[in-house]
């Protein structure tokens, strides 16, 4: 059967989709503190991916809480706006907020490996003007 067929496939995946979500945020809060400056574009990957955590969240929401409240046919039109108005839309904005944070992360780190450099040829510098001032005495 198609995925769109069979509820246990697609609560298997959106299930599956919650769970990869739910791993970057807990890795992101796991590591933060240990990246200090070089990883504030993470939180623009766990804006990015809770977006679409929350889209599969809504999803499964929509296919096994509203029925019995709302009636199935109803359920089954929530369901489709979801999936045909509203996924381009988090698509879209999920994909930017991962993007910009690849961005942000890209350039701080670049940053702190200039910086990691200055300061081994500083240290170099430093070393070298002793080792001439113990030979100097």
């Amino acid at each position: 059967p198609l995925i769109w067929q069979s509820v246990t496939l697609m609560t298997s995946f959106d299930i599956a989709a919650i769970a990869f979500c739910g791993f970057v945020v807990w890795r992101y809060f796991q590591t933060r503190r240990a990246m200090h400056g070089a990883y504030s574009g993470g939180r623009y990957f766990v804006i990015g991916v809770s977006i679409f955590g929350l889209f599969y969240a809504f999803d499964l929401l929509i296919m096994h809480i509203l029925p019995p409240i709302i009636g199935a046919d109803a359920a089954m039109a929530w369901m489709r706006v979801l999936h045909q108005e509203w996924n381009w839309v988090a698509n879209v904005i999920a994909l930017g907020f991962i993007a910009f944070g690849f961005h942000t992360l890209r350039r701080n780190l670049l940053r702190w490996r200039e910086d990691e450099r200055e300061q081994a040829e500083a240290l170099r510098e430093s070393e070298r003007r002793s080792q001439q001032f113990a030979h100097s005495q």
